[in-house]
């Protein structure tokens, strides 16, 4: 149904609540009439799959193709976004493995982090990636084109493309409205990223980036792509996205952008601001490790850690639940064995009885026998 909205079909009225009555937008080749076709609303209508034959053959036939080619376009619901480097070779369209495997690297973990701001928009800089945000883009596939009118080596250059698998079956809000899924989304948040590039360029001033970042980049995607401008070795970086009409695309969306080595200062400048702005929410705690807690079958993914932290307003001491990396959990285990303090920044949540620090980050621990000598976690953000 979306697909024939995207192409201008316009709705009709009619007597049943289980079809739609469309008409094209046009009339049929070889005729003055329009083409009209009925889209059943549920699957339980009656002659289901005639009433769908009907209609395929029908927008097949205005739109002058065969009905496999319009099957075989609506049978795979997928976004795409392509990255293109023009390569010093451009019989082969090749680039060194070292080159290749970074920009790989980078496209998955830009999209982590797009993820990651659709599932916590309030962030705006993330000390490691989001478990869920790796999941949901462990979905996804990459690889390079060969052939066609864009293919690398038509242009002497190296195309990696990512197809973004999107589902066939509409999220709907509590009140009714459709909810594009996540990965759509994200792609969507980097594309206004990328234009919010291009205009700070052009501005010579990061506000665009450090501004819209509740619908662009973050601090981490910032950085991301600095690392992409570096595989492009001193050239522009051609970036285009093909976005499945199954779902509306904004109009504020351009799909079609350039990254470009000048852009590199102002993305670093960006994301420096984005790190240091904190959260609404944000706290900074201090106080002593109570309980260490680490799911060894688990590989010591889960590290948890309960502590008594004092400094928060209308509270003598509340106890806290932080979940750590590696690195800042091995602190909050030397704090412990030695007695020290920890201080520790995040967003703070009432949870039941107790407190939890979401999204900790910059562990630091305060040695009280060595004037207050402090240990931090770097390594991890």
């Amino acid at each position: 149904m979306r697909y024939i909205e995207s192409c201008g079909w316009e709705r009709e009225k009619f007597g049943r609540e289980d079809l739609i009555k469309f008409k094209s937008p046009g009339p049929i080749r070889g005729t003055k009439e329009p083409a009209v076709i009925l889209i059943p609303s549920t699957e339980e209508v009656f002659d289901y799959n005639k009433i769908v034959n009907i209609a395929l053959r029908r927008i097949s036939a205005f739109e002058g193709r065969s009905s496999e080619e319009l099957l075989d376009q609506l049978s795979v619901v997928s976004d795409s976004i392509e990255v293109k480097i023009f390569t010093r070779d451009p019989q082969r369209g090749v680039v060194p493995i070292r080159d290749g495997i970074s920009l790989y690297q980078s496209l998955r973990d830009l999209l982590i982090f797009s993820v990651c701001s659709e599932l916590d928009p309030s962030q705006k800089a993330f000390p490691r990636k989001l478990r869920e945000a790796a999941e949901i883009v462990k979905a996804c596939f990459i690889g390079q084109r060969q052939s066609g009118g864009r293919g690398a080596n038509v242009h002497g250059g190296f195309l990696a493309t990512v197809h973004l698998p999107l589902p066939k079956r509409y999220e709907l809000a509590v009140d009714g409205e459709i909810i594009d899924p996540i990965l759509r989304r994200s792609i969507l948040r980097i594309l206004r990223g990328l234009r919010d590039v291009e205009l700070s360029v052009d501005l010579k001033d990061p506000g665009p980036m450090t501004e819209n970042s509740s619908r662009g980049l973050n601090s981490n995607m910032c950085n991301v792509l600095m690392d992409i401008i570096e595989v492009g070795g001193g050239t522009d970086l051609s970036i285009s996205a093909t976005l499945d009409p199954m779902y509306a695309v904004p109009g504020d969306v351009i799909t079609d952008l350039k990254l470009s080595p000048s852009s590199k200062t102002y993305l670093e400048t960006a994301a420096s601001i984005l790190e240091e702005d904190p959260p609404e929410g944000f706290v900074e705690l201090m106080g002593y490790v109570t309980q260490l807690k680490c799911d060894a079958e688990k590989g010591g993914g889960d590290m948890e850690i309960r502590m008594k932290a004092f400094g928060i307003e209308g509270h003598d001491a509340i106890p806290v639940k932080v979940l750590l990396d590696e690195k800042s959990y091995q602190l909050a285990i030397d704090a412990h064995k030695y007695h020290n303090k920890i201080q520790i920044n995040g967003t703070l949540e009432k949870t039941g009885r107790g407190w939890t620090l979401n999204r900790p980050k910059r562990l630091e621990v305060i040695d009280r026998g060595f004037r207050r000598r402090r240990y931090k976690s770097l390594d991890s953000f």
